[in-house]
């Protein structure tokens, strides 16, 4: 019934091949896959002879297509040749690698590969290929931006830093600053500033600022443990930040151009980092500053637009707790000059028993901090004013100021004779208290000279006799200094 032959024939039996091709629809299915050829004759059992399995053999032969359908075919071709061309031609973009403009963030992925979308001019804007990925449009439509990064990680790599940081090693700094210095008085949120750092740049609140990114960044490097020679971590504690705070200290015309929230706890900081290299009338300058822009935000009524949540009355009272923090951190760079590093917090307090004048006192915490907040911010406004005035004038007014430094010393250097530590050694008074204390009785013995010089110039509110009384209302807290060790490394001082 069936004879094998073989498929590759050769070329001279081509002709008889061809001859007999008339034949193969009336194999079966099996011998048509076996490429067996039928000699045309059905078998009367309708089982092959040679393989003794049944045979299924077609109906029908197999059509040839028709030369209407091969027209048609055509034609279909033609047609969406021609709508390929119309399209290049019109302003629609059919880039398979992706759009070339900047795809919109606010869209989600799927959307943006493959789609037919509107872009915000209202044109249709075919986003590329479905099987083109997203990373690939976003590689082709920065090609000709001057920042080839993700908007979340573009503050990684300059122009926003000076140098290339890897995310984990941005981590790192961010934490070491965090958990070695900014938790002290609560200066920067550490969650709210991580979130603005993930947000793109156009969402990120006014507590932002690259300013303000780069000098917790130079803190952070001061806190590092091994040397990072691509960050010019070689040098002593004091300026290992140093490749930032530069970059920052370029900001500093710009920031008090246009300032923002972000700038008084950024230029608190940037004062206890100079104040912590001994640049004391430096600190002092960025510290008057930063207390100036404090008062100013809290007087300004578009601050209550950032709190959406409370009434009016919390609205006043959540600006004040925020600014009394902000210009209270300011104070930290004095306590830099003297120490040589600040203190953490203890934790909460309830409150603090401390004896005074023969009798025992429950002092709040909040408390302290108001009273410090009520003399030391008006001080530090008008003596910061005129430390900037000095620094602009001849060199012969920054003489004077270096002899009124000399003055303080030599007043200072009295006291111990003053502060008698007996009956404070039971009392379990945080050190934070006394470090506050010390620094307010500092700032009014500091401001002494400004104030005796303005005269009739100064408020009622500021008359010497208010500051030499809360002078003395807070001296007594000074003997806890020595107590506690406080005053150790500053004994030469006072």
């Amino acid at each position: 019934m069936s004879t094998f032959s073989n498929s590759m024939s050769p070329p001279q039996r081509r002709a008889h091949a061809t001859s007999r091709a008339s034949n193969v629809g009336l194999a079966c299915s099996l011998c048509r896959s076996r490429k067996v050829r039928c000699d045309g004759k059905l078998p009367a059992c309708q089982r092959c002879v040679k393989d003794g399995q049944d045979c299924e053999y077609a109906t029908e032969r197999a059509r040839r297509p028709l030369k209407d359908q091969i027209q048609n075919l055509r034609q279909r071709v033609a047609d969406l040749e021609s709508q390929l061309d119309a399209s290049r031609r019109s302003s629609i973009s059919v880039d398979p690698q992706g759009v070339r403009e900047e795809p919109d963030e606010s869209r989600p992925i799927i959307m943006a590969t493959g789609s037919m979308s509107l872009n915000a001019e209202g044109n249709l804007v075919h986003a590329g290929s479905s099987s083109t990925f997203f990373w690939f449009m976003k590689k082709r439509a920065m090609e000709n931006l001057p920042q080839a990064h993700p908007p979340t990680l573009s503050y990684l790599f300059p122009p926003h830093l000076p140098v290339t940081l890897s995310p984990s090693m941005h981590d790192r700094l961010i934490n070491l600053a965090f958990q070695s210095q900014l938790e002290f008085g609560r200066i920067v949120d550490q969650t709210l500033f991580r979130a603005d750092l993930e947000e793109n740049h156009n969402s990120r609140t006014p507590s932002y600022s690259r300013f303000l990114h780069l000098i917790i960044l130079g803190h952070g490097c001061r806190y590092i443990d091994d040397l990072q020679p691509s960050l010019s971590i070689d040098g002593t504690y004091e300026n290992r930040g140093d490749i930032f705070i530069s970059a920052a200290k370029a900001l500093v015309a710009a920031e008090m151009e246009a300032p923002c929230l972000s700038s008084i706890p950024a230029f608190a900081l940037l004062a206890i980092y100079v104040g912590n290299m001994r640049q004391d009338h430096l600190a002092f300058t960025y510290q008057g500053i930063a207390v100036v822009m404090a008062e100013e935000f809290l007087l300004d009524q578009r601050v209550s637009d950032h709190v959406v949540t409370m009434s009016d009355s919390d609205r006043r009272l959540e600006r004040y707790r925020q600014m009394t923090y902000w210009v209270l951190s300011v104070v930290s760079s004095w306590h830099f000059c003297v120490f040589g590093r600040v203190h953490h917090w203890p934790g909460p307090v309830q409150h603090i028993e401390i004896p005074f004048k023969g009798s025992s006192l429950q002092v709040d915490p909040i408390s302290l901090v108001d009273l410090a907040f009520k003399y030391h911010c008006r001080l530090s406004k008008i003596a910061g004013r005129i430390v900037s005035q000095i620094y602009n004038r001849a060199d012969d007014r920054r003489q004077y100021l270096v002899k009124l430094d000399q003055e303080l010393v030599t007043w200072c250097a009295a006291l111990p004779q003053q502060l008698k530590p007996d009956g404070f050694a039971s009392n379990p008074v945080p050190h934070v208290v006394a470090h506050w204390a010390f620094i307010c009785v500092h700032t009014i013995i500091l401001h002494r000279p400004f104030f005796i010089s303005l005269g009739d110039h100064a408020s009622s509110d500021l008359s010497m006799d208010r500051c030499v009384t809360a002078a003395s209302d807070i001296l007594w807290l000074m003997r806890l200094s020595a107590v506690y060790g406080e005053a150790r490394n500053c004994s030469a001082f006072y």
